[in-house]
């Protein structure tokens, strides 16, 4: 695993982020420089990798939760930034299978609810062909986004989709954790 640097906002301390969250494991931690940017936690489970980012742009507190003129701004923005990063990452065929902005469930409390979206692709770089889906999801916790990103391969699909379900939730309260 890579650790950089100590430091960790939110969290304070890399020791405090947690290591494992359902079936997913810690694989790396990356402050940006600019405080605004945020932070970069990737954690993967076999061959669904999560990435979730933590950060705050507005210099003020970003209200938890998903119901929220600045949560629709932000999601839309990180929406079609990754659909126009996709040509970078080697995806073609894109296909949207969830509308931007659907409300994503992670339990029966819609208050633990994220904005999302998905997308299907095919990356044409990899040999053999890779078929999959990438997932974005969007909420506001501890004063700050939330943003999820799960990317996984066609054939696990009812497996990754629970799997980030419990990802969400378990993430989602790791980080209002923090204020406590």
């Amino acid at each position: 695993m890579f650790f950089k640097p100590k430091s960790v906002p939110l969290f304070k301390l890399e020791r405090h982020v947690p290591k494992r969250l359902g079936q997913f494991s810690l694989e790396q931690i990356e402050v940006y420089p600019d405080r605004t940017s945020g932070t970069k936690y990737s954690y993967k489970s076999g061959q669904i990798v999560m990435t979730a980012f933590v950060y705050n742009q507005l210099e003020q507190a970003i209200p938890d939760g998903w119901d929220n003129e600045l949560h629709m701004q932000e999601f839309e923005s990180s929406f079609y930034g990754m659909v126009n990063l996709s040509p970078d990452l080697g995806w073609k065929d894109l296909i949207c299978i969830l509308e931007p902005a659907t409300l994503m469930h992670v339990n029966d409390n819609k208050l633990d609810s994220y904005l999302g979206a998905a997308i299907s692709f095919n990356n044409h770089r990899r040999t053999p062909l890779f078929e999959g889906f990438s997932f974005i999801l969007l909420r506001g916790d501890a004063g700050h986004y939330n943003k999820l990103r799960c990317t996984f391969p066609k054939d696990i699909e009812d497996e990754a989709l629970e799997a980030l379900a419990d990802f969400g939730l378990l993430w989602s309260r790791a980080l209002r954790a923090t204020l406590n």
